[in-house]
């Protein structure tokens, strides 16, 4: 495919997205702030792999909205579920010149998670860098932080691989799993999201009929084994909980078992010498 003419592409989102489930809102900490403490506070579990939080009371985790909302390397929205704001999701690390954006720093309360509001927010945001242009949107997370995995897979994102090392978060070793979606691949997973996000595939109760499954997503992405693109994880290799000494990686050098010594024994170099001096095949076979 030819780019002889590609320009970049000039990035202008929205003020606001609306869905049937959801609306997002480009994130206003006087607006915002206080419905989001309400839905996030008390969910330390929530911030592990972000890299602020949690915050010990609604001024700390003002500060960080406020902040959020004006770095301007992000483009930030308030995400409003069935409960009200619950959360929050940005446009990142953009590239205008290659076309490529990232959506990352989601953080989504308990009320908003795993619900049709959610999966619709992130479907409004893939589909308004894919309308303006954009040819790759990315998404990263920590390799351990296997709902955030789970969710690229489920919106159709590919796994493509595993930076080692790559990030100290919070006094610790970050590995960042990368997956992407391309705008090849939009078209097809965008009429299985439209499909899945119709009413039709909800009951009365707001409960799915059928679950998301739009073509693209790898689930090779969830495999521990994949944070090393040349081996196990630590995950893999880590002793076990009871204690005892973990099973030596696969494809790794250990002592020779008494099964692999007899294959080098005097009786193999006989087997050897008699396969030189008749090298033939023997009687009643092919």
């Amino acid at each position: 495919m030819s780019l002889a003419d590609w320009r970049g592409v000039v990035f202008r989102p929205a003020a606001h997205l609306d869905g049937r489930a959801t609306r997002l809102e480009r994130l206003d900490p006087a607006s915002h702030a206080p419905a989001l403490w309400q839905a996030m506070r008390g969910d330390d579990a929530l911030w592990r792999y972000m890299w602020d939080g949690p915050f010990a009371d609604a001024a700390a985790h003002g500060a960080w909205v406020a902040a959020t909302a004006a770095d301007p390397g992000l483009v930030a929205y308030a995400i409003r579920g069935p409960d009200g704001w619950a959360g929050t999701a940005c446009y990142m690390r953009l590239d205008a010149a290659n076309g490529v954006v990232e959506i990352g720093s989601i953080a989504l309360g308990a009320a908003l998670r795993r619900t049709r509001a959610a999966t619709e927010a992130m479907h409004l945001m893939l589909a308004q860098a894919f309308d303006q242009g954009m040819r790759r949107v990315e998404w990263k997370c920590d390799a351990g932080n296997a709902p955030s995995r789970r969710a690229a897979l489920r919106l159709g994102f590919g796994y493509e691989g595993t930076f080692r090392r790559h990030m100290v978060v919070k006094g610790r070793n970050r590995d960042t799993a990368w997956f992407a979606m391309l705008d090849t691949d939009w078209p097809a997973i965008r009429a299985a999201h439209r499909e899945w996000l119709s009413d039709a595939n909800f009951d009365t109760a707001g409960r799915q009929r059928r679950p998301l499954r739009p073509p693209g997503g790898r689930k090779e992405g969830l495999s521990p084994r994949l944070t090393s693109p040349r081996g196990p994880s630590a995950a893999a290799t880590a002793a076990p909980r009871d204690g005892s000494a973990p099973r030596p990686p696969r494809g790794r050098a250990g002592p020779p078992s008494r099964r692999a010594g007899r294959r080098h024994g005097p009786s193999a170099r006989r087997r050897a010498g008699n396969r030189r001096q008749n090298p033939g095949p023997r009687p009643g076979r092919r």
